[in-house]
């Protein structure tokens, strides 16, 4: 269950590319994908880079990175506005967390919650979730990880499944997001759906 944590290898192959930013109304639609997600309308967005990353028929896929006011750190596709991941800014640690108790949100509230969450990108997930395959883990009773994949294809040892995985502190709040499910890929000149790599923003491997 490794990749519960890691959401994708270590970034290997970061390219510049020829529109090294984003455009006004890119950064519009970032923001809000972002607040929707999050449900966090005083988040404040400052983009970084943006950079290419590998599918598995060699067609890049575009992804801009943007930084709220506590570090935590978006990929956004900009042509839909999707965000594909997010997490702590890399090299970055968020505060402490608490371990869930009893009197905190039990496990099954936790899960409900992850749902709500991948609902407000995917809506419809509640009656597509019966045809993916569910995956969960914990890091020390701190976070909690909650994944959906659709294993429908056959996939190469090299490719991951399309998945949606949300984390969630003991207390409810999101901690990491990931989503390969959305039609986002859809829309890729020659993409087959599978993404071989993602950012590693949020990986249980990281040094301090």
């Amino acid at each position: 269950m490794e990749l519960l944590w890691a959401v994708g290898p270590a970034l290997a192959l970061v390219q510049p590319t020829s529109q090294p930013t984003a455009s006004a109304e890119q950064r519009v639609q970032a923001a809000a994908a972002v607040k929707k997600l999050t449900g966090r309308d005083e988040i404040e967005l400052t983009f970084r880079s943006r950079d290419q990353e590998p599918l598995s028929d060699n067609e890049p896929l575009i992804l801009d990175t943007y930084v709220d006011q506590q570090d935590t750190e978006y990929w956004i596709e900009p042509r839909s506005g999707t965000v594909v991941q997010m997490g702590p800014q890399s090299g970055c640690y968020s505060p402490p967390q608490p371990t869930r108790n009893a009197a905190g949100p039990s496990v099954a509230d936790l899960r409900e919650k992850a749902k709500e969450i991948i609902e407000r990108q995917l809506p419809g997930f509640a009656s597509l979730i019966s045809t993916l395959h569910p995956l969960e883990a914990n890091d020390r009773r701190t976070v909690y990880f909650f994944r959906w994949e659709d294993l429908s294809e056959p996939l190469s040892e090299t490719e991951l499944p399309p998945f949606v995985q949300v984390g969630l502190y003991a207390n409810g709040d999101l901690a990491s997001f990931a989503d390969t499910l959305s039609s986002y890929r859809d829309d890729l000149p020659g993409n087959n759906g599978c993404i071989t790599d993602l950012p590693s923003s949020w990986s249980k491997n990281k040094k301090k």
